[in-house]
């Protein structure tokens, strides 16, 4: 359990409403975090639980325990977005067919995805 919410918030999975003892908490729809960041999730995700498994469908993204969409709470189309957006990178590839998979092309350590990102910042 997270002892400080704020950090919470600054990921953008929770929001508060109210304040004092009246004060909740709520999920929130998230557009996913960066696409970097979203591919190491979705990497480490798949080396550790899926690694025989040379594709994936979308929407298993999304439903599916430990998979980045479910992680981030993202809806569908937030999904879809990120999968664009990782497949002009390179590290998917994705055919729009009735099995909609998500075809693994980045085969290095997910860390080194996290070690990008942080250079390109």
């Amino acid at each position: 359990m997270y002892t400080r919410p704020q950090a919470l918030g600054a990921l953008g999975l929770l929001s508060s409403h109210g304040s004092g003892a009246k004060r909740q908490f709520s999920a929130c729809a998230s557009a996913g975090p960066p696409d970097l960041i979203a591919a190491y999730m979705l990497f480490d995700r798949w080396d550790r639980r899926a690694a025989g498994e040379g594709s994936v469908r979308l929407s298993a993204l999304g439903r599916d325990p430990e998979w980045v969409g479910r992680i981030c709470l993202m809806p569908p189309g937030a999904i879809r977005e990120l999968v664009d957006r990782l497949e002009r990178r390179g590290l998917v590839a994705f055919a729009d067919t009735q099995f909609e998979p998500v075809t693994r092309r980045y085969r290095g350590d997910a860390v080194e995805l996290l070690r990008r990102y942080y250079a390109e910042r």
